[in-house]
């Protein structure tokens, strides 16, 4: 207790005790609380939040004795508060005036406040101005000889300034300067982050981790984090730090939140981390292709083309960009499933070429037809590019070749030698081009097949094959299937639609048998000769 204090309290005892009547069988206690604040961990971090725990020791002091209760009573603060002020220190305090309540003798706490030291607070020892409130009672007045008298209470309201000393580390401390993108939505590209050590001294080992908080951002291999080793770190240097990071195809366009720590080793070989540092990106708009001025020679049995521009309608220049026919309709071909287009810059468009097979088998009618683009960024990142969907129409099946037999007619139990004669009707040459006839009863043949060979178009050629009709065929027109086979100028092979040939089966011409037709000259000879002799 301050003396002045202490000899105003002994004056007014002594004035107590000259007052007359009751008052001379008094005796009193006179005493007061005697408080210290103490924080065991003061360590500032520039530029955080530091929590202080603030504790409180209550001491007590007596001046005079008497009854244990009346000694607490004298020795306790009640209603008590803490205001933890900056004072002169670069520091600013976020807690303000803490109730600390009712403190018998003893240590209480820990009672917390938030402390942000400076960015640039200079390392060292302050004093923080804390003003303590709280109420007591300084003199209890009792009457020895009759316990049932009730004791009278003298209270006092306080207002103190003590004391409470922080330091301010000097340990290394981060910042976030710019942060470079050239990421797309929908494409891999590098963030990088440059940070200063704004403490006063040097990191070592020192690791810088980001981490994605956003599910549309990914590092590399899918990854929520990534490390960038630094190393040494010296007092006021900028370093930068890159991350490869995937921005997801159906992301926004905005602010991408990431959050980064420093861990690093410091001059004293003790291993730390910084406070967590936020930082931002925004990816460039995805980027974009479109396929142009499309046309098409597309028909069912037929090897045909697409044909069309790619366009580059993005933001960004691209390299060694290549057109994939990713998903030609079912049972289509795609001879070349790849086609080279080159670096493309922006607005740049390429014409492009796909060579496609229609199965026999195929309906005329829409089809829709998927590409995608793979490409190389700027940053030499490989990205396949969101798929771009055309439709085209097939056409209607065209006959390529005809058949046609140059004599039909066939007798009854007989071979014939069938001569038919085969006609490239299309608009390309066809090579290995091949006949057949599928003969059904009352027909057969032994030699079924001929080859044509190559048939440029509008070009006939005859062939020749056997066919046989069974001795109880009756005579009638009779159809028989032909089926022809090829290949294209793609080198596909083919096979046309069957066609049909009508045969006359007739019945066979009656001749005379040359045995008989000597043995009547014969008779007529010798009866001849016999009518001149009998003369």
């Amino acid at each position: 207790m301050r003396p002045a204090l202490r000899v105003f309290l002994v004056g007014l005892l002594l004035l107590s005790v000259t007052l007359p009547a009751t008052a001379q069988d008094d005796q009193s206690v006179v005493g007061n609380p005697e408080l210290a604040l103490f924080a065991p961990d003061n360590l500032l971090i520039p530029g955080e939040e530091n929590v202080v725990e603030v504790y409180v020791a209550n001491t007590g002091s007596v001046d005079r004795g008497g009854p244990a209760s009346y000694l607490d009573r004298v020795t306790t603060a009640r209603a008590t508060t803490l205001e933890l002020r900056p004072g002169r220190a670069p520091v600013t305090v976020d807690t303000g005036r803490y109730p600390a309540g009712t403190l018998p003798t003893g240590t209480h706490g820990p009672y917390r406040f938030t402390v942000i030291a400076d960015d640039d607070a200079e390392p060292g020892r302050y004093e923080l101005p804390v003003v303590v409130t709280y109420t007591y009672t300084h003199i209890v007045r009792y009457d020895a000889d009759n316990p049932d008298r009730e004791p009278r209470f003298s209270d006092w309201d306080v207002t103190r300034r003590l004391t409470l000393v922080v330091k301010v580390d000097d340990r290394p401390r981060f910042s976030v300067g710019d942060v470079e993108s050239d990421v797309q939505v929908g494409s891999r590209g590098t963030v990088t982050v440059s940070m200063t050590n704004d403490g006063v001294q040097t990191a070592r080992d020192t690791v810088v981790t980001v981490t994605a908080t956003d599910p549309e951002v990914r590092f590399a291999e899918n990854a929520t984090r990534a490390e960038a080793f630094v190393g040494s770190w010296e007092p006021g240097e900028t370093r930068r730090a890159e991350y490869v990071v995937d921005v997801a195809p159906d992301a926004a366009q905005r602010e991408y939140p990431l959050r980064a720590v420093v861990d690093y080793r410091d001059v004293r070989g003790v291993d730390r981390r910084s406070r967590v540092l936020t930082l931002s990106f925004r990816p460039d708009p995805e980027q974009t292709f479109a396929i142009q001025e499309v046309n098409d020679t597309l028909r069912v049995e037929a090897t045909g083309r697409i044909a069309g521009e790619l366009v580059n309608t993005g933001t960004r220049s691209v390299t060694d960009a290549v057109l994939v026919v990713r998903s030609p309709p079912e049972s289509f071909t795609a001879l070349e499933r790849e086609y080279p287009l080159g670096d493309l810059a922006p607005g740049d468009r390429v014409p492009f070429e796909f060579t496609v097979a229609v199965p026999n088998d195929a309906d005329p009618g829409p089809r829709r037809f998927g590409f995608d683009v793979e490409y190389e960024t700027s940053g030499g990142y490989d990205v396949v590019s969101d798929r771009i969907d055309i439709s085209r129409a097939v056409g209607e099946r065209r006959d390529v070749l005809t058949v046609e037999a140059v004599d039909s007619t066939v007798e009854i139990d007989s071979d014939n030698r069938l001569e038919l004669l085969v006609t490239n009707v299309g608009d390309e040459t066809l090579t290995d081009v091949r006949a057949s006839v599928d003969p059904v009863d009352p027909l057969s043949s032994d030699a079924p097949a001929a080859f044509v060979g190559t048939l440029a178009p509008g070009e006939s050629t005859s062939v020749a094959v056997q066919v046989t009709v069974d001795d109880d065929a009756v005579a009638t027109t009779h159809p028989m299937t032909m089926t022809l086979t090829y290949e294209d100028e793609r080198g596909v092979s083919r096979t046309a639609a069957p066609l049909v040939v009508g045969l006359e089966i007739v019945e066979p011409t009656t001749t005379v048998p040359v045995v008989a037709l000597v043995a009547v000259v014969a008779v007529v000879v010798v009866g001849a000769a016999w009518w001149w002799l009998r003369r």
